[in-house]
């Protein structure tokens, strides 16, 4: 099977590959890098409490760390027509999530990071920000800040802000 590479993120020592029916991500080992199998493996478990089918498999070996995920099909938050209901749909769902697997927040709600299926249901995918956090003035407040930077408009900023104030 041949593999495409979707994004190489030198920056961070990462690459995603599109391999047919899965999602293939890869970390380069370094020895001055904050990520390591352990932590990859708490990870890939707050995942599967959130959706045990989207690992599909993961490992190491002497150069990097890897892990396979399940294909989410859909469109991507940013090719979406934006209006006020898809503004409140959207931070409604990144606010759910986290009430829904509390402790559990996905930690980059970009818009990037939401798939919207046929059906117009929010999905999240790439989980590299995934941790626990118990602190929901803390997680709201990165909510409403990573919503306003995604949308932008001034216009959803009042409905973001009165989103994020009702929990």
């Amino acid at each position: 099977m041949t593999c495409i590479l979707l994004h190489n993120r030198k920056k961070y020592l990462r690459r995603v590959y599109h391999c047919g029916d899965y999602i293939y991500k890869e970390w380069f080992k370094q020895p001055w890098q904050n990520l390591t199998y352990s932590k990859l493996i708490d990870q890939i478990e707050l995942i599967r409490r959130v959706d045990s089918t989207y690992i599909l498999g993961h490992g190491e070996n002497t150069k990097v760390f890897w892990i396979k995920m399940r294909i989410i099909e859909g469109q991507s938050g940013w090719e979406c027509k934006w209006d006020s209901f898809f503004v409140k749909k959207i931070v409604n769902f990144i606010i759910n999530h986290y009430e829904s697997f509390y402790v559990i927040y996905h930690g980059d709600p970009a818009l990037s990071n939401i798939i919207m299926s046929e059906e117009n249901t929010p999905q999240y995918i790439d989980y590299d920000n995934i941790q626990k956090n118990e602190n929901k003035i803390q997680v709201l407040k990165h909510i409403e800040s990573k919503c306003i930077e995604a949308f932008k408009k001034k216009k959803y900023v009042k409905i973001i802000k009165d989103l994020c104030h009702a929990y």
